[in-house]
């Protein structure tokens, strides 16, 4: 095994988490590598905890460069995604619960 690397989100390099790989050989005699990956201030549903982080390490993850996986490469993913499309629903959602909340009160007090 490797030791324990940092790998990092965005242009400013943010710490995202830290990876550690293993190489081994499997049963058919074919090298195998499993790379362990922890993504920083994430539970268990990383995507909606941590979304840039994960979207950057699922995409490098699929795409490799030609020396492998880079964790903080920033080549195939936007470090810095507009959330207007997301905001607006957020706002909405809260709005209708609130809502809802009123008059749930309404009925049972």
């Amino acid at each position: 095994s490797s030791p324990r690397k940092s790998w990092f989100f965005s242009k400013n390099k943010q710490v995202a988490g830290f990876y550690q790989r293993y190489n081994g050989i499997g049963g058919a005699g074919a090298n195998i590598t499993i790379d362990v990956l922890t993504v920083k201030g994430a539970g268990h549903m990383v995507p909606f905890d941590r979304p840039g982080p994960s979207v950057q390490m699922i995409t490098n993850f699929m795409f490799p460069g030609k020396s492998g996986v880079d964790y903080s490469s920033t080549a195939n993913t936007n470090p810095d995604p507009s959330l207007s499309k997301f905001l607006g629903s957020a706002t909405t959602g809260r709005l209708y619960f609130t809502a809802f909340m009123v008059i749930i009160l309404r009925i049972f007090n």
